[in-house]
C-alpha cells in the first residue's frame, strides 16, 4: 500500500469542497482504500501560479452555465486527496 494523490481543480465554495470531499469518501472506501489526508492549494509551491491562474476556465464555465447568478464565495483551488491504496486500486 502507497499513498496516491488525487488533484480535483474546482470552482468551489466551502459547501462545494465539502460535497466533493463526500463524493470522492463514498468512492474510495468502495475501493478498499482510505482518505489518509486532504490539502486545498490557492498557489502553487515554487512555481508562483495560482490556482486562479490555472483554473481560470472554470470560473469562465460557471459564468457560463449559470447566467446571472452571483458565483457568491466560489473561487477556483486544487483538492487533493492523498488516499492509501494499492496500484490496482
Amino acid at each position: 500500500m502507497r499513498t496516491r494523490v488525487l488533484k480535483f481543480g474546482l470552482y468551489a465554495d466551502e459547501q462545494g469542497l465539502a460535497q466533493v470531499g463526500r463524493l470522492v469518501g463514498e468512492a474510495v472506501g468502495s475501493r478498499s482504500a482510505r482518505i489518509v489526508g486532504e490539502t486545498i492549494v490557492r498557489t502553487f509551491p515554487g512555481s508562483g501560479l495560482s490556482t486562479a491562474d490555472v483554473y481560470d476556465q472554470l470560473t469562465q464555465q460557471w459564468a457560463v452555465e449559470h447566467p446571472a447568478q452571483s458565483s457568491g464565495a466560489r473561487e477556483p483551488v486544487e483538492l487533493r486527496v492523498h488516499v492509501l491504496c494499492s496500484l490496482r486500486t
